[in-house]
């Protein structure tokens, strides 16, 4: 019986380990492939993938920021080591309610942010989006 509850007891460790694993992933802060060096201004951007039980998609996802004075270039939202904005590939079930962190560099102050742009191009299996 001790050895029951031990083996119990070590099975749900491991496994609530492997959970705090996987949470760090899907919080991570993704750095975008095309910032570059000599950019001097940084912005933290969030994206929230709506509720709806078809929110995730399999489109390209961009973005741009546009500033009072300036406005960014178009920026991919993507990770390679992440399946951002994609269908759960353990359980085939949306990534609803996903919360992505990027870090996007630009070259100027865009001054005050008046409006920030996202949209998809509308590719794979499943091209519409919920944000």
């Amino acid at each position: 019986m001790v050895i029951a509850v031990w083996l119990i007891y070590i099975a749900l460790i491991s496994w609530g380990r492997m959970q705090d694993k996987q949470d760090e992933i899907k919080t991570a802060l993704t750095v975008l492939d095309d910032n570059r060096e000599e950019h001097n201004y940084v912005y933290l951007i969030c994206v929230v993938t709506g509720w709806s039980a078809s929110s995730a998609t399999t489109s390209n996802v961009f973005i741009t920021l546009k500033g009072s004075w300036y406005q960014s270039e178009n920026h991919v939202l993507q990770d390679p080591s992440r399946h951002l904005f994609r269908l759960h590939l353990i359980y085939l079930t949306p990534q609803s309610g996903a919360e992505n962190w990027f870090m996007l560099t630009t070259d100027d102050d865009l001054g005050e942010l008046n409006s920030v742009v996202i949209w998809t191009d509308f590719s794979g299996a499943y091209p519409s989006w919920f944000v």
